[in-house]
């Protein structure tokens, strides 16, 4: 459970299902602070307005202040004019050593996404640490974590992952349920091409079980295309965690395949994890994660 969350609010549904999942997720007597982010241009121009800036300052502080009063638990509240949601929520979280950052999934369709842009996957592209990603509608259905789902290779970055789901079904008395998909390989020779998967499942299903030994209750082994496996994954659990590569400069690249496909897809909450060690030496986040 956490213990340390930064809730990501704009005023609209989106930000209340981030409060709802929040709640969910964090532990007894946690601390949460409701924070909002103006994005701006923070290089002063010809038509700056030390007016305006105070204006949208006092929006901002009105508008964290009243999610706050609707959700009608004490919380901290934060503003910040930032160039990107994800900036803003990332240095937010960073002063106040936050362990997650929650927001809501991206209210745009596709056009929108891209001409507006996305808030959810700057938070992604920014964080250092985990950040978890309410669906649409979370706030306004009824919702009870039971089955947790976390996407598990064996590789290190996987285990990341698979610590931090363990505790959270520890910590909310629920199924911890791993999934490996076995993806296949796609090859070409002159004209002619294909794809062919290079392990044999079954090898695959006795390796992930012996990694995991009995911390989780059901282990499954899939094929077929990462994104859409455990896009469906996410419509049998009620919460799924996955790892992300973005330690490193070529975290934006390596980041747009699954996690970004789950962010928007997924059919239950998501969380990444993140590459800071917000849990402490022995927890999930100490070393960079990487997965998905």
């Amino acid at each position: 459970m956490f213990s340390n969350i930064i809730v990501g609010v704009n005023g609209r549904d989106g930000g209340r299902d981030a409060t709802a999942l929040a709640a969910a997720l964090r532990e007894a007597g946690a601390r949460l602070t409701f924070a909002h982010v103006h994005v701006s241009d923070l290089i002063p121009g010809r038509g700056a307005n030390a007016d305006f800036d105070l204006a949208q300052d006092a929006l901002a502080s009105e508008l964290v202040v009243r999610e706050r009063n609707l959700w009608g638990h004490p919380a901290d509240v934060r503003t910040i004019a930032a160039a990107s949601v994800g900036d803003g929520l990332e240095q937010i979280a960073s002063d106040r050593e936050a362990d997650l950052i929650v927001v809501g999934a991206c209210e745009r369709g596709a056009v929108g996404r891209v001409l507006a842009g996305d808030d959810a996957a700057s938070v992604l592209h920014q964080a250092e640490r985990a950040v978890a990603i309410a669906p649409r509608g979370y706030a306004a259905s009824q919702h009870q974590i039971r089955k947790v789902g976390v996407a598990f290779d064996g590789s290190a970055e996987s285990e990341i992952a698979r610590t931090l789901a363990g505790r959270l079904a520890e910590g909310l008395g629920a199924e911890l349920v791993a999934r490996c998909v076995v993806t296949p390989h796609v090859f070409a020779t002159g004209i002619a091409a294909g794809a062919a998967y290079m392990e044999d499942p079954e090898d695959v299903l006795s390796r992930t079980r012996t990694a995991l030994g009995d911390r989780a209750a059901t282990t499954e082994v899939v094929l077929g295309p990462i994104d859409s496996e455990l896009g469906a994954f996410s419509e049998q659990v009620d919460l799924l965690v996955c790892g992300t590569r973005h330690n490193n400069v070529l975290r934006r690249v390596a980041l747009g395949s699954t996690s970004a496909y789950l962010a928007h897809h997924a059919g239950c909450p998501l969380i990444v994890t993140g590459s800071s060690p917000a849990f402490g030496d022995d927890a999930p986040g100490h070393s960079p994660a990487a997965v998905a």
